[in-house]
């Protein structure tokens, strides 16, 4: 049994007015060619495939079209709902899809696959919070943990047989959080699951933390993001896990690396130098820009100037309105707990070195109270 591992597709997300669906869809691409080269039997999906509750047409047209080459193609897809997710949308369809190996779960279930060494069970566990989890499961859940201890005391995986757990959660290592990026939506202070509630499985398939990692010495992984969403993740490479799972015991996992359209990228220095030719044609100016300038003058709409040279500029970081700390240790990364109107207040004064006055403020608000009333 070969499969591929990845996760928090988030389609439909837009990162500082930028939709990501190019980079999504060159991902899924990528993603696509990999499976038929390598001639995987599954594709694993665990969680956040869409960025929120309600995608937006295009997005829901990328999947849409993707998942049509994998039913002309053969490949089986076992997808589940992450937190951004809701359940009951993404399952919509989910019995005729089943039948053509399309596998949306917005609830708990598994799916055996036969090959040569017999079956391997796929056990399906989507997001859900503790109080749902209580209803699944039939008793009272005060956390994360004790929900998915439930669900995963439930699993028969003691037929010695080989079991893939498919989940979306923040899981630790005795005690121990993994590191986030900042574009991860925590649930709150009793969010942490242990990672040694995955023993009994052969692999578990994780998803919600965008960097790749293997959590604690057993086989139990994040896949990460296939698209980089924070300047946090500037430095990474994504990637996907292609898992080759034989007789049990004989499993053998590779990380497989993914060439974005665009990159993201974090600049450093003054203005003049960054918009200068030799230091424009270092790097793709196609790419996805934070541009941290250290001039200690004053500057007249240096967003528009990087602009000029940086189509897709992000952001722009003024340093001398940092605190010293924040100056050095900025990462990029932005809170979600924050409101609409005090990340336009920081990145109005990143911009242009001045805080907004009460018209920029107002007409801010309203503009934020129209998005959260329009349907996609």
């Amino acid at each position: 049994m070969k499969f591929i591992h990845t996760a928090d597709l988030h389609i439909g997300k837009v990162v500082n007015g930028f939709s990501m669906e190019q980079e999504q869809a060159c991902a899924l691409e990528q993603i696509f060619r990999l499976a038929m080269e390598e001639q995987a039997d599954a594709l694993l999906l665990a969680g956040d495939i869409y960025d929120r509750a309600i995608p937006p047409k295009g997005g829901v047209e990328l999947f849409d079209r993707f998942l049509g080459k994998c039913t002309e193609a053969g490949l089986l897809v076992l997808a589940i709902a992450g937190n951004h997710d809701s359940p009951e949308r993404l399952e919509f369809g989910r019995v005729p899809l089943s039948r053509q190996g399309i596998w949306l779960c917005g609830r708990p279930g598994q799916v055996s696959v036969p090959d040569g060494w017999g079956e391997v069970t796929f056990h399906l566990l989507p997001f859900a919070g503790p109080a749902r989890m209580g209803e699944l499961f039939g008793s009272p859940c005060r956390s994360l943990e004790e929900g998915v201890r439930l669900a995963v005391s439930g699993m028969e995986t003691g037929d010695g047989g080989r079991h893939v757990l498919v989940t979306h959660h923040f899981a630790g290592w005795e005690g121990e959080k993994p590191e986030t990026t900042g574009a991860e939506t925590m649930v709150g202070g009793a969010d942490l699951v242990d990672a040694s509630l995955f023993r009994a499985f052969d692999y578990t398939a994780l998803g919600h933390i965008h960097g790749a990692r293997q959590v604690g010495g057993g086989n139990v992984y994040y896949s990460g993001s296939p698209v980089k969403y924070s300047f946090a993740e500037a430095g990474q490479r994504k990637s996907v896990y292609l898992v080759e799972l034989r007789e049990k015991g004989n499993l053998k996992v590779e990380r497989k690396y993914l060439e974005p359209l665009h990159d993201m990228r974090v600049i450093r220095g003054p203005l003049r130098e960054l918009i200068s030719p030799q230091v424009a044609a270092a790097c793709d100016r196609e790419d996805y820009i934070c541009a941290r300038l250290t001039d200690e003058g004053e500057l007249y709409h240096p967003a528009e100037e990087l602009r000029a040279v940086y189509p897709n500029l992000m952001q722009v970081i003024l340093e001398k309105n940092l605190p010293p700390q924040e100056a050095q240790a900025f990462s990029g990364a932005v809170s979600e707990d924050r409101k609409p109107e005090e990340l336009f207040a920081d990145f109005y004064l990143e911009a242009t070195g001045r805080e907004p006055g009460e018209g920029q403020k107002r007409v801010a608000a309203q503009l934020f109270l129209r998005a959260g009333r329009e349907e996609p």
